[in-house]
């Protein structure tokens, strides 16, 4: 293993940002408290890229820290 130091490796990045297409049929887990707090809204009118708003989206999850996949879909929503 090379450039593995001392065995150690970074933690798995959580789950919500692989690429794979997930069905959430129910909620599973908890929604952090005060999410409609940090999570921002989309607003087509604003000269915002999709881009910015998902980079947006993203980090709003890694400040609430979400790792359940079931928790960052419902979320999504939120920031339609």
């Amino acid at each position: 293993m090379a450039g593995n130091i001392g065995g150690n490796q970074p933690p798995p990045p959580p789950r919500w940002r692989s690429k794979h297409i997930i069905v959430v049929p129910i909620q599973l887990h908890d929604l952090p408290r005060h999410h409609e707090n940090i999570i921002t809204k989309f607003d087509p009118n604003k000269k915002e890229s999709i881009e910015e708003h998902l980079l947006k989206y993203t980090s709003a999850l890694e400040a609430l820290h979400v790792e359940n996949e079931d928790v960052a879909c419902i979320l999504f929503s939120y920031s339609l």
